[in-house]
């Protein structure tokens, strides 16, 4: 084999399927949205592993931003009350899978990327690892399986794009 053979080959990756168990699913076409209990969304992230599967992350933009003001707030929002339910607080996650099917109340991912939620899912599987317990509270997970590279390089962009916003702006809804 020469050079390009070889880089073929170490690049390919093998199939794998992970199952995602969830307490509500919007279906749409070619993915869906679905509300995850942080604890079955913490089993996903390790698929049966004692360490989080870093390999789910190969397609994210970002690495894990460490001690980050957001990345506090996800961290003291896990900590606090399930008053306010997570979801609620946080943007959720988005998966890009080669395929995703519904099977009872859990939905079969097939070779998942998490493309936008990083810094969510690493707090959640610290929050797990620091002894936090399980509770019904949720996190949302939005589902798209498409194999068309030109798609998923825009579903890639599109969810890791926002216009900054001033810190002035977040105050707006102070008293005065």
């Amino acid at each position: 084999l020469g050079a390009r053979e070889m880089l073929y080959l170490a690049r390919q990756q093998p199939n794998q399927t992970f199952e995602l168990r969830f307490s509500k699913s919007l279906n749409g076409e070619n993915g869906y949205v679905v509300l995850t209990r942080l604890s079955d969304f913490n089993e996903f992230l390790r698929n049966g592993d004692e360490d989080v599967r870093q390999d789910l992350f190969d397609s994210n933009v970002r690495d894990f931003q460490g001690s980050t003001e957001v990345n506090k707030d996800i961290s003291d929002t896990l900590s606090g009350t399930a008053e306010v339910d997570f979801w609620w607080l946080n943007n959720g996650v988005t998966v890009l899978s080669s395929n995703a099917t519904l099977i009872g109340d859990a939905v079969k991912i097939e070779n998942p990327q998490i493309v936008n939620g990083l810094q969510t899912s690493s707090q959640i599987a610290a929050f797990f690892e620091s002894g936090g317990e399980a509770d019904k509270r949720v996190v949302m997970v939005k589902i798209v399986a498409s194999e068309d590279e030109a798609v998923r390089d825009q579903i890639i962009k599109a969810t890791n794009s926002q216009n900054s916003v001033p810190l002035a702006s977040l105050r707006a809804t102070d008293k005065v």
